[in-house]
């Protein structure tokens, strides 16, 4: 009797995404699943910040005088809490830009998705050392230029910020 394709002849089927079946790109039915697991990690400490950073803003100044010309909550959080609360989340998102895209290594393996984060512990385990180097060279251009991006969306969050750059 032959082995089906699908069976290596232990009883567990092969992921399927397997080196030797790889579509050109996953069914959007696969896709959901693994970005959101890669999501979740940093889900929680966003939320914290986003929350610490909204009560430390509650007691300003400025919200306590909006509050008294009688601009209502929606308003008070969108047009002046915001914008202040988003500045440590953007250099949040820059910095973890980095450990997104590759340090995916468990996700991928988990998920049975050949990708950079396997191919760099294949890499580590057989001492190729042109991959290892090009690996973290590769993440650290991402963080860079993820710190470059939080830069340019510091602009877009705060106006204030362009504006002082541009006067020096």
């Amino acid at each position: 009797s032959s082995v089906p394709p699908w069976n290596s002849g232990t009883g567990i089927p092969k992921p399927a995404m397997s080196p030797l079946h790889r579509p050109s790109s996953p069914s959007p039915t696969e896709r959901p699943v693994p970005c959101i697991t890669l999501s979740l990690s940093n889900l929680a400490v966003f939320i914290r910040y986003i929350r610490s950073n909204t009560i430390g803003q509650l007691g300003e100044e400025y919200v306590l005088a909006a509050k008294a010309k009688g601009t209502t909550g929606g308003k008070l959080l969108k047009r002046h809490i915001l914008k202040n609360t988003l500045l440590p989340i953007i250099t949040l998102l820059g910095m973890n830009l980095a450990s997104i895209v590759c340090g995916s290594f468990i996700i991928e393996s988990v998920f049975g998705w050949p990708g950079i984060g396997t191919l760099a512990m294949t890499a580590i385990g057989v001492r190729d050392y042109p991959v290892i180097m090009a690996y973290v060279m590769l993440s650290g251009i991402i963080l860079v230029v993820g710190n470059f991006i939080a830069d340019i969306l510091y602009a877009f969050a705060d106006p204030r910020i362009k504006r002082e750059d541009m006067a020096n």
